[in-house]
């Protein structure tokens, strides 16, 4: 499964094509800082038609697929949308980068 991750500043958006899969049977789990999605195509042509393939790329089947984030996510908040084909995943950023006071202590 073909996985693009891009940054859009306040989310990650993880973008995948999934032509010929059934939306039914489509399944995301968000963990951590790991993202796994998994589902299943079928094949549009019966198992009983008798075809000899002259060429075949196509992946017909169950798939999975695990990718590790590069930053910290609010899982709680991430939604996932199936349209034409297309995954689309928006995960929102954890704030992570607070700024410390430092106290200054005379000695």
């Amino acid at each position: 499964l073909a996985l693009d991750v891009a940054d859009r500043g306040h989310e990650l958006v993880v973008l995948s094509t999934m032509a010929g899969a059934d939306p039914e049977r489509i399944e995301v789990y968000l963990h951590s800082d790991l993202l796994t999605i998994r589902g299943e195509r079928r094949r549009p042509l019966a198992a009983s038609d008798s075809l000899d393939y002259l060429h075949a790329e196509c992946f017909w089947g169950p798939f999975s697929r695990t990718v590790v984030l590069p930053v910290e996510v609010q899982p709680h908040r991430a939604r996932a949308e199936y349209k034409n084909g297309v995954l689309i995943v928006s995960i929102p950023k954890r704030q992570t980068d607070a700024r410390i006071p430092v106290m200054i202590v005379d000695e």
